[in-house]
């Protein structure tokens, strides 16, 4: 039985996410549309992160080594404290790194510059860091809290208003450390091949270092000592700028922040102005060009930004996807109507497959536009047929996930109240005389015409909670018109693959997210691979944050673009198509046919 007067406490939990993402973005200062790709992009990668750690501490002991690269200005240090900030929130011990906070001091860069090359008096280059103690401080934090020898050392941090370390390192925590973050501009980098050394990048190399000896110096040194520290990485984040030349005018906005943070007269005459910023890039530039070029075959995950910082895209290579696979543990997260069910609601076209992810001990999660009181008997049926544990069903879109817990299901909920949504769409309704009809305007017999359900079945599909199901008679301008209102009023349409459903700004993808941690924290020797399947636009933002999604095609719409790395595009229709989808998968994988 479900205990529907637990809803409101249920939504003010599951948005504690949110919440700290929001109070990440106020202290920050950062700007409101960050919101978005925190919650699309860096939130998934976070509990992703805590699989993987517990996976590495159960394994061997150690700590999981993060390594994020980009170059100046894209947000590294933005993405390492978030990360940490929510990972915190999971309980585990974070602890954030900068490449730049070992930089060599200011007078042994100069005494580097009088011996080797007069540029590497300028902090930044591979060659102007302290290799071995970032080495010794990373395996020190990796051995926590075995090792008790290094309770004397300090992480250093560096002052880049006064082109130094400050005087005080942070000390080491006295426990276990779950996760270590590495940022910074050239983490991952490989060398250049010497062949590329041979030309000037720019006006620098070109002036100061025409014989290439500073260049060659970078790029030893690149090949040698650096390879040493990033082979300690588990995994490599790139933050990818568009292009080499809108990294100068974010690296303008960092100076100028810069010096709206200092008191110090002193720190701020050693800001530089744009002359000296310009030439001080200039030293960044070849192996920033060729990081942008070379990284994203070489990084795990790479997100791709505008000219305005926000992610495009992003992009994750596994080169060894198949073995890959084979590790993980799938978790089916599948759309219903003209997915797993055909038009008389049945899924006996997808019975083999179902069979087989049943022995496999694959959990079928159902997501789908329908009521909660609609899947739980659904659930119930398959779940029967082929003795499989009960699982979490998202309903209505992803506005309400219900978790198992013995014979009940604890809810979730996440998104707009549905009494706030029939407000405002009734109200645009009554002022613009628009044409339309939603399931709140229906008795469960015009339900039961419009949709094909039997009436008691229509009945329980107009216990909605979070989304409103509408039929639109009106113009297609008339309906761009009213969704523009109504995401003035912060709620969405999204097309389904029979009707148009209101919502609130929850949607099927980010039931994924909390799928996946809720999966992790209940099977954490687990390592869980999210596979979606889907067939209506209803569906794409679902199958692309998947890692790997399945399309199977509408005999009533064109099909939709994918952008995940992974995906499979099926022929057949329903649950024939479902099950292609299945059996593609079982097969290229597993070895396993039917």
């Amino acid at each position: 039985m479900i205990d529907l007067s637990k809803l409101d406490l249920q939504r003010e939990k599951s948005a504690l996410h949110l919440d700290l993402i929001k109070k990440f973005i106020q202290e920050n200062e950062l700007p409101s549309s960050f919101l978005s790709t925190a919650w699309q992009y860096y939130l998934p990668l976070s509990l992703n992160l805590l699989q993987w750690s517990q996976e590495k501490r159960t394994q061997d002991g150690k700590s999981f080594i993060l390594g994020i690269n980009g170059a100046q200005g894209t947000g590294k240090s933005t993405l390492a404290q978030l990360l940490k900030s929510l990972l915190c929130e999971f309980g585990l011990n974070v602890v954030t790194l900068s490449i730049d906070d070992f930089y060599l001091t200011k007078n042994e860069r100069n005494q580097l510059a009088s011996s080797t090359h007069p540029l590497l008096k300028t902090r930044g280059v591979p060659g102007t860091h302290d290799l071995p103690l970032a080495n010794q401080i990373l395996d020190s934090l990796a051995a926590l809290p075995s090792d008790e020898k290094i309770s004397s050392l300090k992480i250093p941090r560096f002052n880049k208003a006064i082109d130094d370390r400050f005087h005080n390192g942070d000390a080491l925590p006295n426990q276990f450390v779950d996760i270590i973050i590495l940022e910074g501009w050239c983490i991952g980098a490989k060398p250049q091949p010497l062949e590329l050394l041979e030309t000037p990048e720019n006006e620098l190399e070109n002036s100061e270092d025409l014989p290439g000896d500073w260049r060659h110096y970078i790029n030893q040194k690149l090949a040698d000592e650096y390879q040493v520290l990033f082979s300690k990485l588990d995994y490599l984040a790139m933050l990818k700028a568009p292009n080499f030349e809108v990294i100068h005018l974010w690296r303008s906005q960092q100076e100028e922040q810069l010096l709206k943070q200092q008191s110090d007269t002193l720190a701020k005459s050693q800001i530089m102005n744009s002359t000296e910023l310009k030439r001080f890039i200039m030293h960044y530039e070849r192996l920033t060009r060729w990081m942008l070029k070379e990284m994203p075959q070489q990084s795990d995950i790479t997100f791709h930004l505008n000219d305005n910082h926000s992610i495009v895209k992003q992009d994750t290579n596994n080169a060894n996807w198949t073995h890959y696979i084979k590790s993980c543990q799938l978790m089916l997260v599948t759309d219903l109507d003209a997915s797993l069910l055909d038009e008389q609601y049945s899924w006996t076209a997808a019975n083999q497959s179902l069979a087989q992810l049943r022995a496999l001990s694959f959990p079928v999660i159902f997501n789908s536009s329908k009521t909660l009181a609609e899947m739980i008997p659904l659930s119930e049926k398959i779940q029967q047929q082929f003795q499989s544990p009960p699982t979490a069903i998202v309903a209505e879109n992803g506005g309400l996930i219900a978790y198992p817990n013995d014979a009940q299901y604890n809810i979730s909920v996440s998104s707009v109240d549905i009494k706030a949504i029939l407000k405002v769409a009734h109200e645009l309704r009554r002022k613009n005389n628009y044409l339309f009809t939603g399931f709140s305007d229906m008795t469960p017999e015009e339900v039961s015409s419009a949709t094909g359900l039997e009436l008691k079945a229509a009945s329980l599909a107009k216990q909605r909670n979070a989304t409103e199901p509408l039929l639109w008679y009106d113009s297609q301008e008339k309906l761009i018109e009213f969704k523009k209102s109504l995401e003035d009023a912060g709620i969405r349409i999204v097309l389904g693959g029979q009707f148009i459903h209101l919502m609130g700004q929850a949607d099927k993808a980010d039931a994924l997210q909390q799928l996946r941690a809720y999966y992790i924290k209940k099977h954490p020797s687990h390592h869980w691979l999210v596979v979606a399947l889907g067939d209506s636009p209803n569906d794409q933002i679902m199958l692309n944050k998947a890692d790997l999604g399945i399309q199977i095609p509408n005999k009533k719409r064109p099909p939709f673009n994918l952008s995940t790395t992974h995906s499979i595009q099926c022929t057949e229709y329903g649950p024939a198509g479902w099950q292609q989808g299945i059996r593609e998968i079982l097969q290229s994988f597993y070895g396993i046919q039917f």
